[in-house]
């Protein structure tokens, strides 16, 4: 397996699935890879310094999100404003920090799901997607990654994802809401 591979998968992995939960194997579909387990699927990609961008899916709780991993460091449950920009257009999000991961990366989880849905798949499968993120002081943190294979790999893992939806149970057991 392709040592980049390997690091989106590794990476991924920490940023969403518990640490028990070991990588046995991965799907590449371009500069994407797609990572499926009983506890979760992914399908992501890194960028040449390292960060990773893709979407997580939980078939046990019936959830997908998208999430950017940033060596940029936030404030746990804090919100921060986004600028996301592909062929498709640019589109003003939000994303909450989900604390530190790992190897020095911080989880922001994007707010908007349908909308960073939409601009990756409306965005060429040859270009990229990038992100600005405003920081303290005026300044701005740029980072992108490319889509070649997205939509593929989105899809697959989809699939992969909900063949695992356990069945619902319509019983009468008590549940805490």
């Amino acid at each position: 397996m392709p040592r980049r591979v390997v690091a989106i998968a590794v990476l991924t992995i920490g940023l969403v699935l518990p640490p028990a939960i070991r990588l046995t194997g991965a799907e590449t579909f371009g500069d994407w890879v797609v990572e499926t387990k009983s506890e979760g699927a992914f399908a992501a990609s890194m960028n040449d310094s390292g960060n990773a961008f893709g979407q997580f899916c939980n078939p046990a709780e019936r959830v997908c999100f998208w999430v950017i991993a940033l060596t940029q460091n936030c404030t746990e449950n804090h919100r921060y404003p986004v600028l996301a920009n592909s062929d498709a257009g640019a589109v003003p999000l939000q994303v909450v920090c989900r604390g530190y991961v790992s190897e020095g990366k911080y989880r922001y989880v994007f707010t908007e799901f349908e909308a960073v849905d939409r601009i990756v798949r409306q965005g060429s499968q040859g270009s990229r997607i990038g992100f600005a993120i405003p920081l303290q002081g005026g300044d701005f943190i740029a980072v992108r990654f490319a889509l070649r294979g997205a939509v593929s790999a989105i899809d697959k893992m989809r699939a992969d994802a909900e063949s695992r939806i356990p069945p619902s149970t319509s019983g009468t057991k008590d549940k805490r809401l």
